[in-house]
């Protein structure tokens, strides 16, 4: 399975971008188009791995805070479907993926940060 972490659109940056990719299409000889239930922004690619379970309960906590205070129906809060996620996950992982994971987020995290200050 492919890992990454990524951010949804809002409606209306999807909708924009959808406008931009029918534009473009109209000047493509030929190519593949993302498909508008997959367009998202990819902030980091983990990479191929079986662990899923494991490295979802490894995310950082600071971020899964972070993400609990953002605006009900705001395309990156929680959904109930990834608390439950998280809570399981987080049952189960091993030394090695705690360590990955923990590292990569930290990354992701000061990254992050970065971002929401240049807005």
């Amino acid at each position: 399975m492919r890992l990454f972490v990524a951010i949804n659109f809002s409606k209306d940056v999807k909708n924009a971008l959808l406008a931009a990719i029918d534009e473009l299409k109209g000047q493509a000889v030929s190519g593949n188009f993302t498909s508008p239930d997959n367009l998202h922004l990819t902030l980091a690619f983990i990479g191929e791995s079986e662990r899923a379970s494991a490295i979802r309960g490894a995310i950082d906590p600071a971020l899964i805070a972070m993400m609990r205070k953002m605006p009900a129906g705001s395309p990156h809060s929680p959904s109930p479907e990834s608390e439950a996620r998280w809570a399981a996950a987080a049952s189960h992982p091993d030394a090695e993926d705690l360590a990955k994971a923990k590292s990569f987020m930290q990354g992701f995290l000061a990254m992050y940060d970065k971002f929401l200050k240049m807005m």
